[in-house]
């Protein structure tokens, strides 16, 4: 189990669909992310955090290994 506090992501693919689908549920407690390696959970993640602290929201992400 591990705490990521801050990821520094290079270039990266736009996910726009994806970032508009999580826009809308921004206000929800939890929201779980699952799809294979290399997919771009963590890119996704790490901008939607970006943003959603950017505009005064709480963020914050818990990842799960085997």
């Amino acid at each position: 189990m591990s705490f990521v506090s801050h990821v520094q992501v290079g270039e990266t693919r736009s996910r726009e669909r994806l970032v508009r689908k999580f826009q809308s549920v921004r206000e929800c407690a939890l929201i779980c992310v699952q799809a294979p390696s290399g997919y771009g959970k963590t890119s996704l993640l790490a901008r939607l955090r970006r943003e959603w602290l950017a505009a005064g929201a709480c963020a914050a992400w818990l990842s799960l290994d085997e």
